[in-house]
């Protein structure tokens, strides 16, 4: 997840893993692997989420 709140003017992500339920049943659902959420707000991280959000934006201009 990307996002961008209050004053502050750089992007923030976060992380979290999940897996897909066998996909032979008729429910499927995503399962996460652990409960907490990883916070990409470090310098290097942001650097990353930044590029994300540029890789996204490119895709939408594109279609």
């Amino acid at each position: 997840m990307i996002a961008i709140y209050g004053s502050e003017d750089r992007p923030v992500g976060a992380s979290r893993t999940f897996y897909l339920s066998d996909p032979s049943t008729s429910e499927k659902a995503l399962i996460p692997i652990s409960v907490d959420t990883k916070r990409l707000n470090g310098r290097l991280q942001r650097r990353k989420v930044k590029r994300w959000a540029e890789e996204v934006d490119n895709l939408e201009t594109k279609r």
